[in-house]
C-alpha cells in the first residue's frame, strides 16, 4: 500500500542531496552516503533531488508538517529517503495517528513502506546500505509495517530506551561528505555553500530557495514503486 502523506526516480549511481526549504530560508541537506541530514526542521517545506555530478535539481514533494532531520537518512546510491515525520492536521492515512517513519523515492515523500508511531519517542532511521535500514524503536514496542517490502530489503529495529537489550547491528557507513548549514563538501570533495536562501557552487547559483512558492503536485507513478522496472515487490 502506497501512502502519500505529503499534501522521479533518480538515476542509479549518482549522488543526490535532499534539500528542504521554507519561506524563512532554512535548509537541511541529506547526502547520499547513508548520512543524517544536518540543521533544523520546518513547518512547510519541499524536498528536491540534486545530482551533484552536474548540479541538476529535480523538484519533489511539498510537505506541511514536521520532518525530523536528525531522523532522516538517504541511501548510499541516492535513490531512497528514510524519514521520521509528524503531521497534526490535514489529510492522513487511516493507520497513522500523527507520527510515522517511512521510506520513499527521492525527491518524493510517497511512502513505499510506512511504520506508524504512537508518539515521537524513536522513529529515526539510518541506512546501512542500499538494502538495509535501521529504525529506532523503544525496546518494549514492536516495529511493524503493513506494507510489503522487497525480499532483499532488510529492516532492523534499533532498540532505545532505558536498559535496552543487547543486540548486534550491522556497522553504519562513514560519511565522507559534510554540511554545517552554511558550507558543505560533497563526497567527491567539491565544495558548495548556502547563503541568503541560495545554494551556490563556486559562486554559481544552483537553486534559489527563497524564490520558491508552495506548489504541491501529485507524485509520479514511478514514485509508488520500489523498482525502476515498475514492479512493486
Amino acid at each position: 500500500m502506497m501512502q502519500d502523506l505529503s499534501s522521479t526516480c533518480p538515476q542509479l549511481g549518482l549522488e543526490r542531496l535532499c534539500i528542504d526549504s521554507s519561506d524563512s530560508h532554512r535548509i537541511f541537506i541529506g547526502i547520499g552516503d547513508g548520512s543524517h541530514p544536518a540543521s533544523r526542521s520546518i513547518e512547510m517545506g519541499t524536498i528536491a533531488g540534486m545530482n551533484t555530478a552536474n548540479d541538476a535539481i529535480s523538484p519533489g514533494s511539498w510537505f506541511h508538517g514536521r520532518i525530523y532531520e536528525g531522523g532522516c537518512s538517504v541511501s548510499p546510491d541516492g535513490t531512497l529517503f528514510a524519514y521520521f515525520a509528524t503531521k497534526y492536521s490535514g489529510i492522513k492515512s487511516g493507520e497513522v495517528d500523527y507520527a510515522w517513519t517511512a521510506v520513499s523515492k527521492l525527491p518524493w515523500l510517497t511512502a513505499l513502506a510506512l511504520w506508524p508511531r504512537s508518539d515521537t519517542w524513536g522513529g529515526g532511521a539510518k541506512f546501512v546500505d542500499n538494502q538495509t535500514l535501521m529504525i529506532d524503536c523503544p525496546h518494549w514496542e514492536e516495529l511493524s509495517t503493513e506494507d510489503k517490502l522487497p525480499k532483499n530489503f532488510i529492516v532492523h529495529p534499533r532498540w532505545i530506551g532505558r536498559n535496552p537489550p543487547e543486540q548486534e547491528l550491522p556497522p553504519t557507513p562513514k560519511c565522507t561528505a559534510s554540511f554545517d548549514g552554511l558550507h558543505g563538501v560533497d563526497r567527491n570533495g567539491r565544495a558548495f555553500e548556502y547563503r541568503d536562501g541560495q545554494l551556490l557552487r563556486d559562486g554559481r547559483l544552483i537553486i534559489d530557495l527563497g524564490a520558491m512558492l508552495p506548489d504541491p503536485q501529485p507524485s509520479p507513478d514511478h514514485a509508488h514503486m520500489w523498482h525502476a522496472s515498475g514492479t512493486n515487490l
